[in-house]
């Protein structure tokens, strides 16, 4: 990619992104909570970069988010509101606080991140911010090789109660699998922008090992759905031949990554992992039950009940998280939202989704298409697997900056980039007047602007 030069001003902004980035997206409070025991070291770091991007951006919080931006940002405000209204008109003010806190703090990094992203593509730093945002995705998944290579490690930093599973600076196999779908959305939005096989290659050799590693098979089935659903639109139809390397290269990793799963099926040192790659293969067959997804079917069950019971405005932030009958959470961000605040709480939100959905699929820039479709399903599997979605910053961070380019405005700079040289053509139609004896036939009198 080629850079703009960034000037004073916008070095600071540049920097401001990059710093609220690293911490947000490599999660590095899960790696002082282990170590050090303090879960939310970075956090005061992420607030300032936070603020100093705001006013570095030099732009209105409020009033200049973008319409999607606004949406958004509206939505989990709304969402935060009824549901903790709700939660003291039923007494249960004891799941408001902690709640609340996560959600604030999501809030801030995505207007941060959506500010920030918008002054830096008006002023022409797309390249340079999407290449550092791809390195950083890239950075963040590949700690999972970390845990593998030292199991002591992976063991002092995971929640998993299974042995085998791996997840990086994560703390939970899961979530590390997700960061590897955004991380495979964003490399196949790169390598349709720069139109570079090596993106590609980097994105898929990194993330699809990751995934297999975290035995997450909410995350091997996103990642099947994910790759099959771009890899036929990264690059145009006239470049047959990187299209071809680039679909014969994705064939060779998803080929190995299915026989790397039957192996462990039936070799696996570890009994747990074993029996749980047996029904991952059920899982791709079609066979969606208790055992195959996690209990996640009784779980759903039991959150549609609680919903059912007070869908209005739902039982009050934080509720879901505690179920009354399993005492674990609906692994559903949607059926979670709905029992906390219900529909009035979840409707912008809901609004901004459809929005987003239609956005995505009608933008006419394709690297960009494609970025916001793999986010769409990267984020849309989270939600459908997990109940802590949006609290987790480092998806609010990316999925932010995506929002910004769903702009018309920001696409429009995109197709015209500022610093692009214009190439203007004037032709002298009238007679110059002779100049110190000089005729008017003048060298330089076609010439071209730059």
């Amino acid at each position: 990619m080629k850079f703009q030069r960034l000037k004073n001003r916008d070095k600071f902004l540049y920097w401001m992104f990059c710093l609220l980035g690293i911490p947000c997206v490599l999660n590095l409070n899960c790696i002082t909570n282990r170590f050090l025991g303090i879960d939310q070291f970075f956090s005061p770091f992420i607030l300032l970069f936070a603020i100093c991007g705001i006013i570095a951006s030099g732009k209105n919080p409020i009033f200049e988010l973008g319409k999607l931006g606004g949406l958004f940002v509206a939505g989990l405000t709304a969402f935060v509101f009824v549901g903790i209204v709700s939660a003291f008109v039923h007494g249960r003010e004891s799941t408001v606080f902690s709640e609340a806190i996560k959600f604030t703090a999501s809030l801030g990094v995505a207007i941060a991140a959506i500010l920030m992203v918008s002054r830096l593509a008006e002023k022409g730093h797309t390249a340079r911010t999407m290449n550092f945002f791809f390195w950083l995705s890239i950075a963040s998944v590949s700690t999972v090789f970390i845990s593998y290579m030292f199991p002591t490690i992976n063991a002092t930093i995971t929640d998993s109660h299974v042995d085998g599973r791996f997840s990086g600076t994560f703390g939970n196999p899961n979530e590390v699998a997700t960061q590897a779908l955004i991380a495979t959305a964003i490399g196949f939005c790169v390598a349709a922008k720069t139109l570079r096989l090596k993106y590609l290659m980097i994105c898929v050799g990194v993330c699809v090992p990751a995934v297999l590693l975290s035995h997450s098979r909410s995350g091997v089935v996103g990642m099947a759905a994910l790759i099959t659903t771009l890899s036929f639109i990264v690059f145009p139809a006239k470049h047959v031949i990187r299209s071809a390397f680039a679909l014969v290269f994705i064939g060779v990793v998803v080929f190995s990554g299915m026989q790397y799963l039957k192996f462990i099926s039936q070799n696996s040192s570890s009994l747990a992992i074993e029996k749980r790659t047996k029904l991952m293969f059920r899982l791709f067959q079609g066979d969606i039950d208790d055992r195959t997804t996690g209990s996640r079917t009784t779980l759903a069950t039991e959150a549609i009940g609680l919903i059912a019971k007070q869908p209005i405005v739902g039982h009050g932030l934080g509720y879901m998280n505690n179920m009354p009958k399993s005492h674990y959470g609906p692994h559903n961000m949607i059926l979670k939202m709905l029992g906390d605040s219900g529909i009035i709480g979840c409707f912008i939100i809901g609004i901004f989704g459809i929005q987003f959905c239609f956005s995505a699929l009608q933008c006419k820039i394709r690297w960009l298409k494609v970025g916001l479709l793999g986010i769409m399903l990267a984020v849309g599997f989270n939600m459908m697997s997990s109940h802590s979605g949006w609290t987790r910053r480092f998806i609010v961070f990316q999925f932010a900056v995506m929002i910004v380019f769903l702009d018309p405005k920001i696409q429009r700079l995109i197709e015209t980039p500022m610093g692009r040289r214009q190439v203007f053509w004037f032709k002298n139609t009238f007679p110059q007047e002779a100049t110190n004896g000089f005729s008017g036939n003048h060298p330089q009198q076609n010439r071209q602007f730059l």
